[in-house]
């Protein structure tokens, strides 16, 4: 049975935060904030990953640790 987007999506970003931690990366918004500036590269174009994606932008952006960085 093929993986829905979604899990697909979320297998991806797992992958990701594990990465990141293996980097010394613990902060659960910077690991939020790399995703979603790669995201949009991995090849996940379906809805589900454009809304996954919008949503840790709008999450990260009300941390004023990384709004500078966002823009």
């Amino acid at each position: 049975m093929p993986s829905s987007e979604a899990e697909k999506v979320i297998k991806d970003f797992f992958d990701h935060a594990m990465k990141c931690r293996l980097k010394g990366i613990n902060d659960f918004g910077e690991i939020l904030f790399r995703y979603a500036m790669t995201a949009e590269r991995s090849g996940l174009n379906g809805g589900f990953s454009k809304k996954f994606v919008r949503m840790a932008r709008d999450f990260v952006a009300t941390d004023p640790r990384y709004q500078r960085r966002l823009a």
